[in-house]
């Protein structure tokens, strides 16, 4: 019985810890557009994320640089583009965000595509290396091809299938929630109290 509890309780704490690992998404009120969404899992990193339309040059402070952009390598801006897909592009309550691209901020309506680009790298004074998060309307379209070129004086704006990736670090980092913490501290605790409770009582009755 004691065996069952103690199963029951780390697999609350694990339930508990799990679940800051969803990111919060911020929705328009008024338009219900997807505008970014915060606490983004990348690589067992959070971050926080906005959809931004401009050229790389406004948006990323010169776009001239790896130092301008948060992934400054192809692994971690693949690893952001598929967190996107993952756990941000989802039909939830707040909008089918995944079967309906132009819901996300700087793609237009009726699109089949929204392509939002993390950059990482300028590649030459004309160039950028970016990832892309590719989400279309039919889910053959979801996908992230890896880092590809393009034009650092391209204005999404222009375009209605082309949006920024704006990332930043997410106020808690990887450091655990203290909420977290307490619970997986008070998980331990009961283990400790009752295998020292098993030793105890047997050693009352001699």
């Amino acid at each position: 019985m004691l065996k069952a509890i103690r199963w029951c309780f780390m697999g609350l704490c694990l339930a508990f810890a799990s679940a800051r690992a969803v990111p919060t998404l911020l929705v328009d009120g008024i338009t219900g557009k997807l505008l970014g969404a915060d606490g983004v899992d990348v690589g067992g990193t959070l971050y926080d994320v906005r959809f931004v339309d401009g050229t790389c040059i406004a948006v990323f402070s010169g776009c001239d640089g790896a130092l301008d952009f948060t992934f400054q390598t192809p692994v971690l801006a693949h690893q952001a583009s598929t967190a996107l897909l993952a756990s941000v592009f989802l039909d939830v309550a707040s909008g089918n965000f995944d079967t309906d691209p132009g819901l996300t901020l700087g793609c237009g309506p009726g699109g089949v595509v929204c392509q939002v680009n993390t950059p990482f790298d300028g590649l030459s004074p004309n160039s950028l290396l970016v990832d892309v998060a590719s989400n279309g309307s039919v889910e053959a379209n979801d996908l992230s091809p890896g880092a590809i070129t393009t034009d650092r004086f391209g204005d999404t704006a222009l375009s209605p299938t082309r949006s920024w990736a704006l990332w930043i670090p997410h106020v808690d980092g990887a450091v655990p929630e203290p909420g977290t913490i307490a619970i997986l501290g008070a998980g331990l605790l009961a283990l400790g109290m009752t295998r020292r409770r098993r030793i105890l009582i047997p050693a009352c009755f001699q």
